[in-house]
């Protein structure tokens, strides 16, 4: 009797025999109004209403070996002229994929949802108020014939104008620039916040709506309601001479709330290598977002630590 050919064939090999199936899924962004620009880690993709397809495991963490993961973080950007630009943290991350075994498959994110909708705030509602410059610095001057201020007014009076900020996940510090409630912070601490809770020298807390982010030069507003803040007075870089003493004032963690140190400006220039702008150097000890102000009492800063 005859018997057909039998064929073995290893379980491994049937893996690859048969082709895998990525479920895709879609990821939405839209914005009010509709027709922004969206920008996804810098790169111009197409306008709200936005949809595109990915891969169905981006939403969820990596259930075998051969399925799809998201090995870089998302950050999209909706702007529209006339409008203040905001910035989406899309996904969660980086994870540790290990599986149970304990081996080590390598780091990966997760999207955070399928579908991200934003608000965009009209310019002319967000920057109200005025911004006040050193220009008038010879009437400041004016007003103290003596000389500078001593160095405890310096401190008393600039306080009033510094803020505690605070996010699920981070914290730091940003000062009023405007009577009307816009606050000065870093990039860092609002990227991909609609909001984050504002403290005052007071003890009163508002809702800060994250307004503007500039991941580049590390700046971010955020805007509070109401009118009349303690708002400081910014200097002009051509105006800062090395030397001179500064005063630093902030949040360090959630340590000691409104904290100050001391130093001089150590060398003020542009820092190519670090990013764009003139950059103050200074010994005064100092963490990333604290605000620098002049012993003339004008801001001249805040920190971006670099090491």
């Amino acid at each position: 009797m005859a018997f057909g050919t039998r064929w073995l064939i290893p379980v491994t090999a049937l893996v690859f025999l048969c082709p895998t199936v990525v479920l895709a899924d879609t990821l939405k962004i839209t914005s009010n109004p509709s027709g922004a620009t969206v920008e996804i880690n810098s790169v111009a993709v197409g306008a709200t209403p936005y949809e595109e397809q990915v891969a169905g495991g981006y939403f969820h963490k990596p259930r075998t070996a051969l399925g799809q993961r998201l090995q870089h973080a998302m950050v999209a950007r909706i702007s529209l002229a006339g409008y203040a630009a905001k910035e989406i943290q899309m996904t969660e991350g980086p994870m540790e994929w290990v599986s149970l075994r304990g081996h080590h498959h390598g780091e990966y994110w997760v999207l955070k949802a399928k579908r991200f909708h934003v608000e965009l705030d009209a310019i002319r509602e967000v920057f109200t108020g005025s911004i006040a410059t050193d220009a008038a610095m010879a009437t400041a001057s004016d007003a103290n014939p003596e000389g500078e201020l001593p160095l405890e007014d310096v401190i008393a009076r600039a306080k009033r104008g510094v803020v505690y900020l605070k996010s699920l996940s981070k914290a730091g510090s940003g000062f009023f620039i405007t009577e009307t409630g816009l606050i000065a912070t870093n990039a860092h601490l609002a990227r991909g916040e609609q909001s984050l809770l504002a403290r005052l020298t007071g003890g009163q807390e508002l809702q800060a709506k994250v307004v503007y982010v500039d991941a580049e030069r590390d700046i971010a507003l955020a805007k509070v309601d109401g009118s009349n803040f303690p708002h400081l007075t910014l200097v002009r870089a051509g105006n800062v001479r090395q030397g001179e003493s500064v005063v630093a004032i902030g949040n360090p963690g959630d340590a000691m709330m409104f904290s100050v140190t001391k130093g001089i400006v150590s060398g003020i220039g542009k820092f190519n290598t670090a990013g764009p702008g003139i950059w103050i150097q200074t010994d005064a000890a100092i963490n990333p977002g604290l605000l620098m102000v002049l012993e003339q009492f004008y801001p001249s800063g805040k920190g971006t630590q670099q090491n």
